[in-house]
Order: structure tokens, then sequence, then C-alpha cells
């Protein structure tokens, strides 16, 4: 069970810091560049946290599953929105929708 709750909490800070890193990079694009450092290093002590405990259990492959699999499941739902956006744009673009 202790092994499945390691690999359960490198899940959610991976989830946790793609999200922060593509929030800040949408700040950094605004042009807001204070929020987007500061942004900047929460992302990086939560992806520093994460790592320590990854590295800490390497012996646990589901530690290692659970840092792979919390980066897809993020950038998957991330990839999912920024589409059905595209595809709203190019409707409102056509006059479609």
């Amino acid at each position: 069970m202790h092994a499945f709750l390691i690999a359960l909490a490198i899940f959610s800070l991976r989830i946790l810091d793609v999200s922060i890193g593509t929030v800040r990079v949408l700040y950094t694009v605004r042009g807001k560049r204070m929020v987007s450092a500061l942004m900047g290093v929460v992302e990086s002590a939560i992806w520093i946290f994460a790592i320590s405990k990854a590295f800490k259990y390497v012996d646990n492959p589901m530690s290692m599953i659970g840092w792979a699999v919390g980066f897809v499941v993020q950038e998957q739902r991330l990839q999912t929105r920024l589409r059905r956006q595209q595809l709203l744009c190019r409707g409102l673009a056509d006059g479609r929708v």
C-alpha cells in the first residue's frame, strides 16, 4: 500500500507541475512577466520535490510509473482542450458556429 501512495503522490505532483507550466507559458505570452516568474518558481519547487520522491523510491517501479503517467495524463487533457478551442475558433471564423 505504501508504494501505491508514493506513486499516487508523484502522479498528483506531476499533474500539478505540468498544469502550472502550461498556465505560466500563457502568462508569458500575454506579457505578464512577474506572474510568470512567480509561477516558474512554484513549478520548479513542485518539480524538484516530485523528482526527489521519484528518485528516493527509484527501486519501486510504481513511483516511476506514477511519474510517467502523471505527465501523460495531463498532457492529454491539455491537448484535448486545445483541440476543442481550435475547432471552435475555426468554426467561428468560417461562420459555422
